[in-house]
């Protein structure tokens, strides 16, 4: 016969090992934080992969569980005094949350946190333009591509100035001749190595057609 208790285990929610049907999950299986989540004055154990915002896992010989940081206004905290990411408007700094950067201090957007020195920082390339001269595709010999990127985390008055953000080659237009002209060639005909492309580039920069 199985007893009352085993019944219910087979019905704990997924991750329990062991649970109640007042306070939920009361452990948790291998690698699994218990969460106490509160709903009034009643306590909801859940077993999770991680511990939600405002909380930190402490792992145990035996069990791991979630704590409440105890800094006002904290995020993510590792530990129970040492805040790593504080809600916004609030910045970090030293582990505590405050709502502006001390004197001499920089506020850093892109980890959010106050810094003596804030240096550039430029985001990937985006893809290169089409091949171009005076707006147009075609008619040319040469033309221009160009590619840019944008600024991630602008710099402090003390801090080191942005790479360039726009970057211009020269390079081989693909037609010549526009369509509607007498004839249309393409330039890249006999040109079947990609060593003679790439040394026809590096001669093109100031050469007119």
């Amino acid at each position: 016969m199985i007893s009352s208790f085993s019944a219910y285990r087979q019905l704990c929610p997924p991750g329990c090992t062991s649970c109640s049907a007042i306070n939920g999950c009361i452990t948790c299986q291998p690698n699994l934080f218990l969460f106490l989540a509160r709903s009034g004055m009643r306590q909801q154990g859940i077993c999770t992969h991680s511990c939600p915002t405002g909380y930190y896992g402490v792992r145990r010989h035996n069990y791991s569980i979630c704590y409440k940081c105890q800094i006002e206004n904290c995020e993510t905290c590792f530990g129970q005094s040492f805040c790593t990411r504080c809600r916004e408007p609030f910045l970090s700094y030293r582990g505590q949350c405050i709502d502006r950067c001390p004197e001499g201090m920089h506020y850093a957007n892109y980890s959010k946190d106050c810094r003596p020195t804030v240096d550039c920082m430029a985001g990937p390339w985006a893809l290169w333009s089409p091949c171009t001269r005076n707006g147009q595709n075609c008619g040319y010999r040469y033309g221009m591509i160009t590619r840019t990127r944008d600024v991630l985390e602008s710099p402090s008055p003390n801090g080191s100035r942005c790479p360039s953000l726009i970057e211009t080659r020269c390079c081989l237009m693909e037609m010549r001749r526009c369509v509607g002209s007498d004839f249309t060639t393409s330039i890249i005909d006999n040109m079947e190595s990609s060593e003679n492309v790439s040394n026809t580039l590096l001669q093109c920069s100031n050469e007119h057609n």
